[in-house]
């Protein structure tokens, strides 16, 4: 056959292929449409059209129809809550319907790719997709308008922030509904404006609004019904409001629409508590979560936690009230932590999604590529020639480089030794007059009368402790980047620990009238293994930021326990009410060397490293650490480690003769964290206390209890607080249940002493210092029962020094200054003190008379420093005396030296006694009987 005969059977043949291609065409359309009516009304119709559509789109290039098949393929898997599949056949759809120009179905997949995102709480991005799917398909004056704007205004509901933006849409949505006289979503704009309209508190113009709309009151409206009740009931029309409810439960429960009949009980619940039907309202409330429960709508069983706290509060049940809280909190953790899973398995399907997309792309890619094969095959092999040659000359190149590298590594190498060094060096330089300044001060406290002196001698001490942190954060920061900085594991009390930290941040605190607060959860174990010297950093650092950064207000420090598989994991949380940070701040918060802002290191000072080795001391106990925070409302830091339960006790049922469960006790104190944090500290020594939220909730709480002929044992008060404070009221209580008169300690997070000679005069024998934990209740209750006898009295924190009086101790010291302060220590022992100025004085010495009983040795010395005074003593002299490093070296290497040349202890210039008064004392428990 010739081409031109060819040619005219092919032209001869087209307009039957166009013709059949068309009938068929309008078939396939007609499926399509009957299944996108029915996708509603009868699901199992839809299914079987789509199903047949589906056969036929198989084999063939028909990519409009193809989108439209997705879209609604899509919407079913909505309708029957399978999400993934549902974002996945949209992706598709909007993908063949961008290649087809087809701009209603490009619309339709963009409106359900929001839908969906909207259920996983993605609202940036689902408003974005509905945004643009509205703008097609008014574009093309589609009926679909009024679905996309119901879409947009369910999702502006979530937050009062848009209630203007809803207004909007209700009024778009009213507009487009009379326009094409569908009377449902006319309906729903309405409830559109008037939410919009409540939750800007025009309540006012919202009833007008309902009364307007409203032509036929006796025919009942769901919507309409519900925002008109709710409108009643912020109008203060009660019985109204009660009326409609009633209404609306009646038609839901007509109808079986549980939806509708949770959220009219929800509304008669706060109706009826408004009216103080207490009784009702909790019949109604239980029904109410009950059925929340069963339909599993989350959003409703918080509002009904919420007013099963409120009415247990109306009754006076605090712990249930606090009961249903914890639940509503737990309950909240739960959905957050299912939330966040849902999202997470949503996005790793979407990213599935999109690479199957991508693959498809790159097949179609393939295909094209693929028929161009030939002619590309002379432009690949001129490509690899060149390729080969580029290998070989970047082959050259490379050897070159790798010279140099060699080079370059060799000087860093340098560079970072003699960086070490140098950070060595002037970490003595520095440590060595901080000492002496240090410990001039404290010795010089100690006979200072003068409170102006003792306030500078406190400066002074402050700052020096200061110059003193900006080394540790240098030198940390310089073992952090040599990969030094090791973490140990050892048993500690964590209450301890946490109170250890807020007493040494107390006198700041005091200075600004800032109150420090204290929670343990009770579930968190309180004798743990880990590292407690790198968690106390931790503490400390965040502690002290917040306290340089609040003016005013408090300080919270919290423990709570979170799951984990590999240990307990303990979330650790500092909240202050300080300036804040904004997110730009944040973003850059814990990187080296950065504070907020210039300003900021200008007012504040410091480094702008601490938070920076935080990160990475977290990091290496197997935690985080993170910051939630708005500007001018303060921050809350977080930070979690990895440690080991260890040896838990009980805590003691009795002290004494007290049974503590027995107890009746009432906490009073006007800060909600305060009062929670000292009820979980009893509730830890077995005993459930009353609270109560001020002075006057205080008496009423007396007078129930005197009256019911259970009186209270002991009251703890705060000592300011804004109705009574608490002076006033121990006044009170002396006067009126003089009969009855519970124990009262007093509270504050300021002054004791000026307390102490405020509440004496009032009769309050007892006294507690914020924060308070359980030991400090154990203490208070113990007095309470010996009433102070000392044979009972608790140990406190301040220890005496020991006695080292049959001890002979040789201090080894270049520096006149350190010597004064450390005989001046040493002083305190009753220990016998020889002094030697360098390391071959004290060899002289320890030759002449080997009696000692412990050598206290400086590294660096001129004539003959400590390594190698202590290395001769070990060898030439065989002496096994105990020898203790007293520097100022820091560094990890020449605390390993210290250790080579056979010292048994290093202690780091500036000393604190306490520290070096325990170093002797386990060294002389230590010594050994012959030292020849």
């Amino acid at each position: 056959m010739s081409w031109f005969h060819l040619f005219w059977v092919v032209l001869l043949a087209l307009p039957c292929f166009a013709v059949g291609a068309q009938e068929t065409s309008i078939d396939i359309e007609k499926v399509l449409q009957a299944a996108d009516e029915n996708v509603f009304v009868n699901p199992t119709l839809a299914k079987k059209l789509l199903d047949q559509a589906e056969i036929y789109l198989a084999d063939k290039d028909l990519p409009t129809y193809e989108a439209h098949f997705y879209n609604l393929k899509s919407h079913s898997y909505i309708l029957t809550g399978n999400y993934q599949l549902a974002y996945e056949k949209a992706t598709l759809a909007k993908k063949l319907a961008a290649e087809s120009n087809n701009q209603l179905q490009l619309a339709e997949a963009l409106r359900r790719q929001g839908i969906i995102t909207y259920f996983f709480d993605l609202y940036g991005e689902s408003l974005e997709l509905l945004l643009s799917s509205l703008s097609i398909h008014q574009s093309l004056d589609t009926s679909y308008v009024q679905n996309t704007l119901q879409a947009i205004g369910n999702l502006y509901t979530k937050s009062n922030q848009w209630a203007d933006h809803l207004i909007d849409t209700g009024e778009q949505l009213v507009a487009e509904s009379i326009k094409r006289g569908n009377p449902y979503y006319e309906e729903q704009g309405y409830g559109f404006i008037v939410s919009g309209l409540l939750a800007k508190d025009r309540v006012k113009e919202a009833k007008a609004l309902i009364n307007r709309i409203n032509t036929a009151p006796d025919k009942f409206s769901p919507i309409l019904f519900f925002y008109l009740a709710k409108t009643q009931l912020r109008l203060g029309n009660y019985d109204e409001a009660l009326a409609v409810t009633e209404e609306i439960i009646f038609h839901a429960a007509k109808g079986n629409y549980r939806q509708r009949e949770v959220a009219g009980l929800a509304v008669q619940s706060e109706v009826l508590l408004e009216l103080e039907r207490v009784e009702e309202a909790t019949d109604t409330v239980s029904k109410f979560l009950s059925i929340a429960r069963e339909l599993d709508i989350t959003e409703y069983q918080y509002e009904a936690l919420k007013l099963k706290s409120r009415i247990a509060m109306l009754k006076g049940n605090y712990l249930n009230a606090y009961e249903y809280l914890l639940e509503y909190s737990e309950l909240k953790q739960q959905v957050f932590d299912t939330r966040q899973s849902e999202q997470l398995a949503f996005n790793r399907a979407r990213l599935e999604t999109d690479q199957k997309i991508q693959k498809i792309t790159e097949l179609e890619l393939s295909q094209l590529l693929s028929e161009q094969k030939s002619t590309l095959q002379i432009y690949v092999i001129a490509t690899i020639c060149c390729v080969a040659m580029l290998l070989f000359l970047m082959f050259v190149i490379t050897l070159k480089q790798k010279r140099t590298l060699r080079e370059l590594a060799l000087n860093l190498q340098k560079a970072t030794d003699a960086k070490s060094e140098f950070l060595a060096r002037m970490s003595h330089e520095i440590r060595t007059p901080v000492n002496a300044i240090v410990g001039l001060t404290k010795l010089t406290q100690k006979s200072v009368i003068n409170e102006e002196q003792k306030t500078n001698l406190t400066q002074i001490e402050q700052s020096s402790q200061t110059l003193l942190g900006v080394i540790n954060d240098v030198l940390d920061f310089s073992k952090i980047e040599a990969g030094k900085l090791n973490i140990e594991s050892q048993a500690f009390e964590l209450d301890k620990l946490v109170g250890q930290v807020i007493r040494l941040h107390g006198l700041s605190a005091k200075e600004k009238r800032i109150e420090l607060l204290q929670y343990v959860a009770r579930d968190v174990p309180l004798e743990v293994m880990g590292d407690a010297l790198r968690i106390e950093q931790v503490l400390n650092n965040l502690l002290s930021n917040a306290l340089k950064f609040t003016d005013e207000g408090m300080v919270f420090v919290s423990v709570n326990k979170r799951h984990s598989n590999h240990g307990v994991l303990l979330e650790f949380s500092v909240k202050d009410t300080g300036i804040g940070l904004s997110q730009n701040q944040i973003d850059t918060l814990f990187d080296a060397f950065t504070q907020a802002d210039e300003s900021i290191t200008r007012k504040y000072g410091g480094t702008g490293l601490g938070l920076s080795i935080c990160k990475h001391l977290v990091s290496l106990m197997g935690g985080e650490i993170w910051v939630e925070s708005k500007l001018g409302q303060g921050a809350t830091f977080f930070f979690t480690v990895l440690v080991k339960p260890h040896n838990q006790a009980s805590l003691p049922s009795n002290i004494g003769n007290l049974k503590l469960s027995d107890l009746k006790v009432l906490v009073v104190d006007d800060v909600m964290l305060s009062r929670q944090s000292i009820a979980e500290a009893l509730l830890r020594i077995n005993i459930n206390p009353d609270l109560a939220t001020g002075g006057k909730d205080a008496l009423m709480h007396l007078r129930t209890a005197v009256a019911s002929n259970v009186p209270y044992d002991l009251i703890i008060i705060d000592w300011k607080m804004a109705d009574i404070d608490g002076i006033e009221l121990a006044s009170i209580i002396n006067q009126e249940f003089s009969q009855s008169k519970p124990n009262i300690a007093m509270l504050s997070a300021y002054d004791i002493e000026s307390l102490k000679s405020l509440g004496r005069p009032v009769g309050v024998e007892y006294y507690l210092q914020k924060p308070v934990n359980s030991s400090s209740l154990q203490n208070c209750l113990l007095k309470m029962s010996t009433k102070g006898k000392p044979q009972m009295a608790m140990q406190e924190d301040n220890q005496p020094p020991p006695d080292f009086s049959q001890k002979n101790i040789l201090l080894v010291e270049d520096d006149p200054i350190n010597r004064k302060v450390a005989k001046l220590f040493l002083a305190d022992t009753k220990a016998k003190v020889s002094v030697a100025e360098n390391g071959l004085i004290a060899l002289q010495m320890l030759e002449q008379e080997p009696a000692f009983d412990l050598v206290l040795m400086d590294m660096q010395m001129p004539v003959m420093d400590g390594l190698t005074a202590t290395q001769k003593i070990r060898e030439e002299l065989t002496l096994n005396i105990p020898i203790v490093a007293m520097t100022a070296h820091a560094m990890q290497t020449e605390i390993e030296k210290s250790f080579a040349v056979g010292m048994n202890a290093h202690i780091v210039k500036p000393v604190k006694p306490e520290y070096l008064y325990q170093v002797l004392s386990e060294q002389f428990s230590n010594k050994p009987q012959d030292n020849a």
